[in-house]
């Protein structure tokens, strides 16, 4: 009975509204009518809807092949453009009391652009890429448990004093016209947090919306937003969204809680072109994702697994060409040896372990053993996996190499797919680590043990 004749929530709300002046009973009640007038067209559009038919709802579940896919827009930005953000984010105000090494690092980075060096590290590639949205006009959220400097300290989006409580946030300081720039640090909860990211990137279509975990692990409080909103609500409802999971990901030995971001999971979620899974491999890459997730017409969600040892790795760099003229690749073919005729195995991997099968491959001075990455799991770039077999019909051991346990990572789900692209006489196998019911081992030197076998049972013929 207390329950019943308690108000409700709107109408408690609605009292303290009027009381401070923030809406008048009129516009309150005109607020109430437009909403059920919303909720009655609804309800007859759906007693309207055609009556399913079920022979063909049957065969309706389909995914492109990738010659099949939207074009891609250009993601490319002139020299002049990303030379002027540069400068512009690493500039700050004469009175702005600012760490003066900190302002040592912003004019290194400033002179990189305009020297087209290739030392632009994943979150000066992030600012780029944000910065040049930013001017395009479009608007930029990011929020997540400590995005504002990045817990790597990778970002430095907002700038703090070091006397004084000042803040500045260089991307909201480009241009007189530009899009806002919104990044807040927040609440430990997952599940809240991506479920308000969610709704604010169904609703604001042509913004940039990123929710970032600390870890990518953190990701499974946010388990429910993910399996019956991200993952299915444009099947269930209709509704489109295109916000982007940035999941720190990756094996650098610091335990079961801090390794893996859970990408089979993700992956098992994957049909119907529902969504991006991608796990990139240089800052090019992540830039040219950025603008095409944003200047493209289709809105899907992208869950990214995202590097924490490669934000500063000294291999993992790009150009300000490779930025300003480049374009998103799906799959990235061996760049070190195009010769494929002495070629006697490929290995294919993604993600941060691609380094150091690198790094083992210049160790060993190996020639003829490719080492290709699939930066983007879904949709499958099946198109550029076959032309890049073709090119090698006698190459007949093909590799996949995976960070993670037997049975998780990639493994189960890419298997399948490279071996319908494959000649005759092509087998598959794998290198990796063996199946675990823990994502990582709780011992440095264990990890650098399974990592090192993981490296050599690619590479070592």
């Amino acid at each position: 009975k207390e329950i019943n004749d308690h108000k409700t929530v709107r109408d408690l709300y609605t009292e303290h509204l009027v009381k401070n002046n923030e809406l008048t009973e009129e516009e309150t009640r005109q607020i109430f009518d437009e909403f059920e007038e919303l909720l009655t067209a609804a309800f007859e559009d759906a007693k309207n809807a055609p009556n399913l038919e079920t022979k063909d709802a049957l065969y309706n579940r389909t995914e492109q092949d990738q010659y099949e896919w939207n074009e891609v827009p250009k993601t490319t930005c002139s020299i002049e453009a990303l030379t002027d953000i540069a400068v512009k984010i690493n500039t700050v105000p004469k009175d702005f009391d600012a760490n003066p090494k900190l302002l040592r690092q912003l004019a290194k980075k400033a002179e990189m652009v305009q020297n087209n060096e290739k030392k632009i590290d994943w979150g000066f590639a992030e600012a780029l890429a944000l910065g040049s949205l930013l001017k395009e006009g479009r608007t930029v959220r990011i929020t997540g448990q400590d995005v504002e400097r990045g817990t790597f300290s990778h970002r430095h989006a907002v700038l703090h004093g070091t006397q004084t409580n000042q803040t500045f946030t260089p991307l909201n300081h480009l241009s007189e016209n530009q899009g806002k720039f919104h990044v807040h640090n927040s609440l430990l909860s997952e599940y809240a947090a991506l479920g308000f990211e969610f709704g604010y990137s169904a609703q604001q279509k042509d913004a940039l919306v990123i929710w970032e975990a600390q870890f990518g692990d953190f990701v499974n409080g946010a388990q429910i937003v993910i399996d019956q909103f991200l993952s299915s609500s444009e099947a269930k409802w209709g509704q489109t969204s295109s916000v982007v999971m940035n999941l720190p990901h990756g094996y650098e030995g610091q335990g079961p809680e801090h390794s893996s971001a859970r990408l089979e999971r993700f992956l098992q979620l994957c049909a119907e072109d529902n969504m991006y899974v991608m796990n990139l491999t240089t800052p090019a890459q992540y830039f040219h994702m950025l603008r095409k997730q944003t200047l493209q017409q289709k809105n899907k969600p992208t869950v990214l697994m995202s590097p924490k040892s490669l934000l500063r790795h000294p291999m993992a760099t790009s150009s300000a060409d490779e930025l300003a003229n480049g374009s998103f690749l799906p799959f990235i073919k061996d760049e070190n040896l195009t010769e494929t005729s002495s070629l006697k195995r490929l290995v294919i991997c993604t993600g941060k372990v691609y380094y150091d099968l690198l790094k083992y491959q210049q160790d060993n001075n190996i020639n003829n053993v490719a080492v290709a990455r699939l930066e983007q799991m879904y949709p499958f770039p099946d198109k550029d996996v076959k032309e890049y077999l073709a090119t090698m019909p006698n190459v007949k051991d093909i590799v996949w190499c995976q960070e993670e346990p037997k049975n998780m990572g990639a493994w189960t789900f890419v298997a399948t797919r490279f071996m319908e692209e494959f000649g005759e006489g092509q087998k598959l196998t794998y290198a990796g680590r063996q199946a675990s019911a823990s994502p990582a081992a709780g011992q440095k030197a264990m990890h650098d043990a399974e990592q090192h076998k993981l490296v050599e049972d690619a590479m070592k013929l």
